[in-house]
């Protein structure tokens, strides 16, 4: 029997690639304190759902658009640039 879905050569199973990403930001949020909590701001999620992801079985994971902003996040740092956290803005 053959699975419903096989992966053509070369691809990447879809949960690797996050865990990947997921294991840099923990990596990049051990480097220094207060980074867990300049990540979640920057993803506009409290800190211990950023803790959660870090999780060695998480029960939850970031959306598409978390692990988005968070690999654009992450690749800003590599190159040394800036970011200021994304708060929401007080009216």
């Amino acid at each position: 029997m053959l699975p419903v879905r096989q992966q053509s050569k070369g691809m990447i199973d879809k949960s690797e690639r996050l865990k990947r990403l997921l294991a840099e930001a923990h990596a990049w949020c051990k480097g220094a304190r207060g980074r867990q909590s300049e990540l979640a701001a920057v993803l506009g999620v409290p800190r211990f759902a950023v803790s959660a992801w870090f999780a060695v079985e998480p029960k939850k994971r970031p959306n598409a658009e978390q692990a988005l902003a968070m690999l654009e996040f992450l690749q800003e740092q590599r190159q040394g640039k800036k970011r200021r956290p994304s708060l929401p803005v007080k009216k």
